[in-house]
C-alpha cells in the first residue's frame, strides 16, 4: 500500500440503526465527498423503502397491490425474489402483515423490548420448540413481470434487514471507486475486494465474547432472536421476535439464538441468516454444511457450530 494511503471513516444514524463507512484512500477530500454522497443516498433509500411511513414508495406499492417499478425498486425486489428461490421459500420479504399481527406494528423503539435469550433460558425446562421442517410455500410471495409488480391480496412487503444488506452492497460498490472499503449498516457489512491491503477484521459476538474474523471481500450479516424481541400481546410471560417463519406466519419456533453468514454479497448473507435460523439448530447446521455456507450458528443454550471456511477458527 502507498505510504500516502490512509484509512478514512464516518459514522451516522440511518435506517433506524448506526452506520459506518470506511475507505483506504490517498485523497481525504475525495473520501469526504464520497461519504457525503453515501450518507445522503442511504437516507433517501430509507425513506423509499420503509414500511413505517405511509407515504413511502414501498407502502404505496403495498396499498395498491403492486405497480410499475423504477430501476431501483426493480433491483431490490428482484434480489429479494431471487433470495426466496435460493432459500427454497424460507426467506420471504412479503410478511409485513404477519409482523404487524405479531405486534411489530410500530418502530422497534416503541415496543416493549425484552431479552429473548434470558426468557427462553428461564423457561427452558418447560419449553418445547418444534421448528418446522422443509421448504417454504410453493407460490412466490409476489411476482414481477417486466417492470410490473403484483402483490397478492393480504400480502405486504417489508424489506427490513434485507434492505440494509442490499443498500450496503450498493454503497460498497459506490465507495470502491475511491479505494478499498467497508460499509456497515447495523451489522450488515459489505466489503470491496482489493489487492495490496490487509483484510478487514470483523468482530462478532460468539461464546459470550467478541471473536475476530478476517474478511477480504463479500458480505457478512447476522440475525438473531436476541436483537428484536418484544413482549407478546396477551401473554405477559411470552415474547415475539421479528423473524417470521413463512410456513406458519408466526415468529419462528426455533432453538437458534443467532446466525452469522459470510457470503459473496451482504444481501445473500442476510437472506441465509433468516433461512437458517427458522430451520432450528440441527437442521441449520446440517444444511449449512451440505450447501457449503460459511456460517456461525449459535443455539439458545450457547452451543456454537462454525461451518464453511470458519469451521476451523
Amino acid at each position: 500500500m502507498d505510504d500516502a494511503t490512509q484509512l478514512f471513516g464516518r459514522r451516522f444514524e440511518v435506517m433506524a440503526t448506526g452506520a459506518e463507512v470506511l475507505v483506504w484512500s490517498g485523497d481525504q477530500q475525495r473520501a469526504a465527498s464520497m461519504f457525503d454522497v453515501v450518507e445522503q443516498e442511504l437516507h433517501r433509500l430509507s425513506e423509499r423503502l420503509t414500511r413505517f411511513d405511509p407515504g413511502s414508495d414501498l407502502e404505496r406499492l403495498n396499498d395498491d397491490g403492486g405497480g410499475e417499478l423504477d430501476d431501483e425498486l426493480l433491483d431490490v425486489l428482484t434480489a429479494a425474489l431471487a433470495a426466496w428461490h435460493d432459500t427454497d421459500g424460507r426467506f420471504d420479504v412479503a410478511l409485513g402483515a404477519e409482523l404487524v399481527a405479531a405486534g411489530y406494528d410500530r418502530t422497534f423503539g416503541e415496543l416493549d423490548a425484552v431479552d429473548a435469550r434470558s426468557l427462553w433460558v428461564a423457561e427452558s425446562d418447560a419449553a418445547e420448540l418444534d421448528p418446522v421442517v422443509g421448504p417454504g410455500p410453493a407460490a412466490p410471495p409476489f411476482s414481477i413481470d417486466g417492470r410490473q409488480l403484483l402483490v397478492p391480496a393480504g400480502r405486504r412487503i417489508d424489506l427490513g434487514g434485507f434492505a440494509k444488506g442490499w443498500a450496503a452492497d450498493r454503497m460498497r460498490d459506490l465507495i470502491a471507486q475511491v479505494g478499498p472499503c467497508l460499509v456497515n449498516i447495523g451489522g450488515d457489512i459489505a466489503i470491496s475486494p482489493a489487492e495490496g491491503v490487509e483484510p478487514w477484521t470483523i468482530g462478532l459476538e460468539v461464546d459470550g465474547a467478541t471473536a475476530s474474523y478476517d474478511v477480504w471481500h463479500g458480505g457478512v450479516a447476522t440475525s438473531g432472536q436476541d436483537v428484536r424481541a418484544w413482549r407478546a400481546r396477551h401473554d405477559d410471560d411470552g415474547y415475539a421476535h421479528h423473524i417470521i417463519d413463512p410456513r406458519t406466519g408466526k415468529p419462528a419456533a426455533s432453538d437458534v439464538l443467532r446466525v452469522s453468514v459470510f457470503a459473496e454479497s451482504c444481501a445473500r448473507a442476510e437472506a441465509w441468516t433468516k433461512a437458517l435460523l427458522i430451520s432450528g439448530f440441527d437442521d441449520a447446521v446440517a444444511e449449512a454444511e451440505q450447501r457449503g455456507i460459511t456460517a456461525i450458528i449459535i443455539a439458545m443454550d450457547g452451543t456454537t457450530v462454525r461451518t464453511g471456511t470458519v469451521a476451523q477458527m
